[in-house]
């Protein structure tokens, strides 16, 4: 069983950042609460508890 929480990276720049946070199914989208910006959409890996950045190279950010 895949379920539980999950826990999503959005870099040190939104640190104590409020956000609003819509999922369906898979799929995720982190939105700014104060400018409506899109920080990051994702499709959940259910491997991995920790959803990390991921570089412009595709590789995973470290």
């Amino acid at each position: 069983m895949h379920s539980g929480m999950r826990h999503i990276g959005l870099g040190r720049p939104y640190v104590g950042t409020r956000v609003l946070i819509l999922a369906q199914d898979l799929n995720v989208t982190v939105i700014n609460a104060t400018t409506g910006e899109v920080i990051r959409e994702l499709v959940i890996d259910l491997e991995k508890n920790y959803q990390p950045l991921e570089k412009a190279n595709g590789r995973t950010q470290k």
